[in-house]
């Protein structure tokens, strides 16, 4: 092809023949309920230890740590299950585990251990080890063949958009039930806050739950199916890891 040529194709930069294919449609949707669910915590617990609690953001920052140890184990794993079961039970099972692990911060009060953040930041990163692997694989066997380079951009843009709003909304969100609270006669800090705290760490529960819902519809790629095929997906999934 000439560079005359070259130049006068048309390149979308954003390739959205992919959502042609309902399990990518679906797949996705999951991908951005996980992430949602996931950045929202990532903002609002550190939040909460340093605002109510008194951390340093060292010490906020070091109590990741469990999260992110307990997420590296599980990825290996996640790989080699996804192979004989499919991407549903580890997207469905992953989102069980953050949900529960959301749930159980909603329960710590300003007063509590530090120790108290270590079982639900496990399950975080269980949760997000488990499901993450197996949807970036599912995104890519489900796309068209043709297409699936091209899965790169979507992705990455759609998480860049989704993390923003996560911050953006539970911010908002944080401040409103703040503000409910206050005006109940609650001291805005430590009491109205905290319970905001709650409300939101709640409402991410109920995110989860919704994620849930969503990848139970989840299936296996038919073998016809005109994406790649599990072994060239297994190859190229890194292309889209986050």
């Amino acid at each position: 092809m000439s560079s005359k040529e070259q130049k006068d194709v048309p390149v979308a930069l954003l390739e959205l023949r992919v959502f042609r294919s309902r399990q990518f449609t679906l797949g996705i949707l999951v991908q951005w309920v996980l992430q949602l669910a996931l950045f929202g915590m990532i903002f609002a617990v550190p939040y909460f230890m340093q605002r109510l609690m008194g951390m340093s953001a060292f010490e906020a920052g070091f109590w990741s740590l469990p999260q992110a140890i307990a997420s590296g184990i599980m990825m290996p794993f996640s790989g080699r299950l996804f192979d004989r079961a499919g991407a549903r039970p580890l997207v469905v099972g992953g989102l069980i585990l953050i949900t529960a692990g959301a749930y159980m911060f909603s329960m710590i009060d300003p007063s509590d251990s530090s120790w108290t953040f270590l079982l639900p930041r496990i399950l975080l990163g269980l949760g997000s080890g488990m499901s993450f692997i197996a949807l970036n694989t599912h995104l890519i066997q489900t796309a068209p063949k043709e297409l699936v380079g091209r899965v790169t951009s979507l992705t990455s843009a759609a998480q860049q958009v989704v993390s923003s709003f996560a911050i953006a909304g539970l911010t908002t969100f944080l401040v409103s039930r703040t503000d409910y609270y206050a005006s109940h006669g609650e001291a805005p800090v430590p009491n109205a806050m905290t319970h905001a705290f709650h409300n939101t760490y709640q409402l991410l529960a109920v995110i989860a739950v919704a994620g849930i819902l969503l990848a139970v519809t989840l299936k296996r790629p038919a073998a016809k199916n005109e994406g790649l095929t599990p072994d060239e997906a297994n190859k190229t999934h890194v292309i889209i890891m986050e």
